[in-house]
């Protein structure tokens, strides 16, 4: 049964399910919010891009990201926005309240979204807007290896290790989804994550070589990124515990040939 976080509201309308914040519940009811046939409709998309471009709602003093849940990989080629279960946004939406009342760095998550499609649901997860802060990939595009961008890489390897440790699996972990603002670092993009509490060594380190995968993408694409920014990763989520450690000196034998499976995983999704 779908339930609001504290300070959240559900509505339920004739084809659309949200939880919406309850600050912002008046505005979404004058705004027209909750209208399946013109949710959104007169709204065009921004220049910010996940998976595919976000929209940006700008009014008076609102500023929100509104983005709609795709399927990945060959998969979405065919289904795109359309799902069976309307769950998604919800579940993001609860994660991410979650892990905000413990202190982790994420967008503030506004309202969630799923509208009856025929037998298929589409779902919507509206954010606040992060203003001024860039992604990760993008920095690491314009500059060069650097003393600060270690650090960067320590904190990003830091909040991985803490949302792992409330039991957070992220699987699209990469660069794109950390975001940086002055001296902070921020994770998003949790429409595919769960929890798992506690969560075990396996998926952990599943979690990690995403990251990795990640980097290695960059890398071949001309990024530079130094092996003592890597380093700088792993420091910041082992924390000096020797189980990450030993388990990473287990592992990291396995990478040559990852890497080898990532690049022709690569070259198939060229073909499509």
């Amino acid at each position: 049964m779908l339930k609001a976080p504290p300070g959240y509201s559900l509505v339920e309308e004739k084809g659309l399910k949200a939880i919406v914040k309850d600050q912002y519940l008046n505005f979404f009811w004058n705004r027209g919010f909750f209208e399946p046939k013109t949710l959104f409709h007169d709204l065009s998309p921004s220049d910010l891009v996940g998976r595919t471009k976000l929209m940006l709602f700008v009014e008076n003093d609102f500023v929100f990201v509104i983005r709609r849940n795709f399927h990945g990989g060959i998969f979405g080629k065919v289904f795109k926005d359309l799902f069976l279960d309307g769950s998604r946004p919800h579940r993001e939406l609860f994660i991410m309240w979650r892990l905000r009342e413990v202190g982790v760095k994420t967008a503030e998550p506004i309202a969630s979204f799923s509208i009856n499609f025929g037998p298929f649901k589409r779902g919507y997860l509206i954010t606040s807007y992060i203003e001024g802060a860039e992604d990760f990939l993008e920095v690491l595009r314009n500059t060069n290896p650097s003393l600060k961008r270690r650090e960067i890489f320590f904190k990003a390897g830091a909040l991985t290790r803490k949302i792992h440790d409330l039991g957070v699996y992220h699987p699209d972990l990469q660069l794109k989804n950390f975001l940086l603002k002055g001296e902070d670092v921020f994770i998003l993009d949790f429409d595919k994550a769960y929890q798992r509490i506690p969560m075990p060594l396996r998926l952990r380190f599943k979690n990690l070589f995403r990251f990795l995968r990640s980097l290695e993408k960059a890398k071949n694409k001309g990024v530079r990124i130094s092996p003592k920014e890597i380093v700088s990763f792993w420091k910041g989520y082992a924390q000096g515990n020797r189980i990450y450690e030993t388990e990473l000196r287990k592992r990291i034998r396995f990478l040559p040939l990852l890497k080898l499976v990532w690049k022709m995983g690569w070259r198939i999704e060229g073909i499509f």
